[in-house]
């Protein structure tokens, strides 16, 4: 697998420690972390949606709920387990 990018290992970190990825997508898209799941009133910290995609299409996140227009991800397995390097 092709190394992963700087944000995309810092929003995987993210993810271990608690955070919940939420995605809206209506007129304008939004990417975004939130601590505790999203809409629980936690500490927040935006992606790129480009550092988004990259991490659905390599396998690393998968969807857990969608109500539109949040959508809402958790790690995969190999989310939980790949070396942060």
């Amino acid at each position: 697998m092709k190394r992963l990018s700087k944000s995309q290992i810092e929003a995987i970190r993210f993810m271990r420690n608690g955070y919940e990825l939420g995605r809206i997508s209506s007129f304008c898209t939004s990417v975004w972390l939130q601590k505790g799941g999203c809409g629980c009133g936690g500490d927040t910290a935006k992606i790129k949606e480009n550092t988004f995609h990259s991490l659905l299409t390599r396998g690393l996140i998968t969807s857990t709920s969608y109500k539109y227009p949040t959508t809402t991800f958790c790690l995969t397995e190999l989310g939980e387990t790949i070396e942060l390097i």
